[in-house]
């Protein structure tokens, strides 16, 4: 069965990393996209610039002049601007989502193999009954909490909580 097993979850890594690769070269390309946009858009305001700078200089006024057709040529790449920026969000938070997942199993395959260690000792009598409840539980909670834990760290990653804050939220769920 470990062969199979081992199979199954190589099959399913490479499934996950095709995934992540496909959803990366989405991000790509609507990123360029984006850019192109962008350039135009800056083309676009320079040309009302220019055509405001002009009439000033010709004729010492500063009256309004007539960009519509401008405005009308930004409008649906304005619009589709902020169509790929939603996409953009929606594409990072699935590929954080797919992140968190990755880890979240390799913690999971970690207290397996913390616990088969603990196991271990303690059949052996390297540690009591109570150090090792102990440590598995610390173990379990961080599996437990996983979620608010990566939460904390993102955070921390954010720049919205310093070191010691991060530190100190997650010790307070692992020692609750």
């Amino acid at each position: 069965m470990g062969l199979f097993d081992n199979i199954k979850g190589l099959k399913d890594s490479i499934s996950k990393t095709a995934t992540v690769n496909s959803e990366q070269a989405k991000l790509s390309k609507i990123n360029k996209e984006i850019s192109t946009i962008n350039s135009e858009i800056d083309s676009a305001c320079t040309q009302i610039g220019k055509r405001f700078l002009e009439y000033v200089l010709e004729t010492n006024e500063m009256p309004e002049i007539d960009v519509s057709d401008i405005l009308k040529m930004l409008d649906p790449k304005m619009s589709r601007k902020v169509e790929l920026e939603k996409e953009v969000i929606e594409i990072q938070k699935r590929l954080k989502d797919s992140m968190i997942l990755q880890e979240k199993r390799k913690v999971e395959e970690d207290f397996i193999l913390e616990k088969e260690k603990l196991d271990k000792a303690l059949a052996m009598d390297l540690i009591s009954q109570d150090e090792y409840n102990e440590k598995i539980n610390n173990y379990r909670k961080r599996l437990d909490n996983f979620e608010e834990i990566k939460k904390i760290e993102q955070q921390y990653d954010f720049g919205i909580i310093t070191l010691e804050e991060k530190n100190q939220k997650i010790n307070l769920i692992i020692k609750s």
